[in-house]
């Protein structure tokens, strides 16, 4: 007996679907739809290309007084 996954709708109060794994004699019987299995990407890189992280730009901060300078004036 093969089993195969299949996705099924629960009833009840809040009915849902569900992803089970079901022979077809039981898909049938509870009206189940075969998942089709979905290809992963061939050409998913395994490691990034560049792990350097960039820099955070620099706002220019002209006029602006350090506040941890006890000799600002204020």
């Amino acid at each position: 007996m093969a089993l195969k996954e299949y996705e099924v709708t629960v009833d009840g109060r809040h009915p849902h679907k569900t992803t089970m794994l079901l022979s077809e004699a039981d898909a049938k019987r509870l009206g189940a739809v075969e998942v089709k299995a979905a290809r992963p990407a061939s050409n998913k890189a395994r490691n990034p290309s560049n792990k350097a992280a960039k820099p955070a730009a620099t706002k220019s901060r002209a006029g602006v007084e350090d506040a941890s300078d006890p000799d600002a004036s204020e």
